[in-house]
């Protein structure tokens, strides 16, 4: 029996007797599991493309699964993730599990497949609330970061557009404030199109 916290939950798996010295995250990755937990950021999404490019070039012809559990974090850093998971051959299946927030968000619709848990919250704003400070800026830098940040927007709108088939207007609606989710929001709305996910349904039987 192993029990260790990961993507914000206590986990209780049993393993046959070989595999209990072996590390959580490897049994994660022999599940087909890569865990997005905490803050996107370069040194954290440098591990989690290893371990994607390491599912994508076996010879197991299985779903890449990504169980994300994030506040978000640096927007360069996602969007560097996503365009990892878009060159893959493999389908990708994404869940939520507790909150996934601003560009974790953005990294949750890659999934075709899109499961939440039950008590999961999906937070989604417009990039511009995440590093805009026109206070500090001179009126150069101002518009040079307006144009950036107008680039970022299109990229994600274009993102929910292509992914999930949702509207223009209402993918505006939800990026003009921070838009908190509950699990029956987003299936509405077809971010997610699974609500009752199990994480131990991931998990190859033993």
């Amino acid at each position: 029996m192993i029990t260790q916290e990961l993507c914000g939950i206590k986990i209780q798996v049993n393993f046959m007797n070989n595999f209990e010295n072996t590390d959580i995250d490897d049994i994660f990755l022999k599940n087909r599991i890569v865990c997005i937990n905490g803050e996107i950021n370069q040194e954290n999404t440098r591990e989690w493309i290893t371990s994607i490019v390491e599912l994508e070039k076996d010879k197991v012809q299985k779903p890449i699964k990504l169980m994300i559990s994030s506040n978000g974090g640096d927007v360069y850093s996602m969007l560097g993730l996503i365009d990892i998971l878009e060159s893959c051959r493999k389908e990708i299946h994404t869940a939520c599990v507790g909150l996934v927030a601003s560009c974790s968000a953005d990294l949750f619709i890659i999934g075709k497949v899109r499961y939440m848990t039950q008590n999961s919250t999906i937070m989604i704003h417009d990039v511009a609330r995440t590093f805009f400070d026109s206070d500090r800026m001179f009126s150069y830098q101002i518009k040079d970061e307006f144009i950036e940040l107008t680039r970022l927007h299109n990229i994600f709108t274009n993102l929910y557009l292509n992914k999930i088939n949702m509207k223009k207007s209402t993918i505006e609606k939800l990026h003009k404030k921070e838009s908190y989710l509950d699990c029956n929001q987003a299936l509405k709305l077809n971010i997610a199109t699974d609500i009752n996910f199990n994480i131990f349904d991931w998990f190859e039987k033993t």
